[in-house]
């Protein structure tokens, strides 16, 4: 068995495939308020053309249980839990920069062997 590797790269999420990644699209209204008012740290939001929401990934995990629990029922408790929850851009690209390359097994009737020429 041999192994191969492959580059990935980091891909923004936009808000509306956030919430549907964390189940929570019934909610958008309550995140956009949030974003504007603050609620959620100004650094964790990444704006495209200044009017386009983007988010790392990490955050599909953090709205589905931030924005789906319905403990969390008023702003200053989901500010006080996306505070507590939030990663820093240093740990965001700390943690692609991990991920920036996985390992894959070849396929056992794989013509290519790990350099691309010749066969195991």
């Amino acid at each position: 068995m041999s192994i191969d590797v492959v580059a990935l790269r980091p891909r923004l999420l936009s808000l509306r495939e956030t919430m549907v990644l964390a189940g929570i699209i019934e909610k958008e209204k309550e995140v956009r308020n949030d974003i504007l008012r603050g609620v959620l740290p100004a650094a964790n939001v990444i704006r495209i053309d200044n009017s386009r929401l983007c988010f790392h990934w990490p955050y599909v995990l953090t709205f589905a249980a931030v924005y789906g629990n319905r403990f969390l029922d008023s702003m200053e408790m989901r500010r006080v839990a996306l505070e507590k929850s939030s990663l820093s851009q240093v740990d965001i690209q700390r943690k692609a920069a991990s991920l920036r390359f996985i390992l894959l097994p070849r396929h056992p009737h794989s013509r290519q062997g790990v350099s691309g020429v010749g066969r195991f």
